[in-house]
């Protein structure tokens, strides 16, 4: 068992915390397939891991790519304020979804302590999102009111993780 985690810490070492990084490239992409029986391993020993942290990272690429196309793209808005119901539905499940692997994987740690982080996290991935909106997207702006319905989503998410899991 150690032998594994033994190897994944050295190659690491070896291949990516040195001085010369242009042969540790060149080297790492032929050899990639190494660790491919470590990663194995480490999910063989806990199989429903993924389980629990591949839903809120999938949801959270769902949400920065449909952030991230142009306006025009995107379906208009059935009624005034529709879009700051979406906002908070989608921000509603990550949190939902993030707070599901903070309570599974960190069960006796204090709920105060959880909920801080996981509405840290999920709000700063929402601010984030914005701001980069705002600046380096010039097809889409990034709003206050957007903000304050990721958060709202959040909270909300947050309540219902803790009716389910806590």
């Amino acid at each position: 068992e150690n032998s594994y985690t033994i190897k994944l810490l050295r190659y690491i070492h070896h291949h990516f915390l040195s001085f010369d990084l242009i042969p540790q490239v060149t080297f790492w992409v032929p050899n990639a397939f190494y660790l491919l029986p470590t990663i194995k391993h480490l999910l063989a020993s806990n199989p429903f891991s993924c389980r629990y942290y591949c839903p809120p990272l999938l949801w959270a690429v769902v949400i920065l790519v449909l952030s991230f196309l142009p306006g025009n793209k995107l379906p208009e808005v059935p009624f005034s304020g529709f879009d700051l119901f979406v906002h908070a539905m989608f921000y509603l499940v990550l949190s939902f979804l993030g707070g599901r692997f903070v309570f599974v994987f960190y069960p006796f740690a204090a709920y105060i302590t959880l909920l801080i982080v996981s509405f840290g996290i999920t709000s700063i991935y929402g601010v984030a999102i914005e701001l980069i909106q705002e600046f380096f997207i010039t097809s889409r702006t990034g709003e206050v009111k957007d903000i304050l319905a990721n958060t709202i989503g959040v909270l909300l998410g947050l309540s219902a993780t803790k009716l389910f899991y806590g």
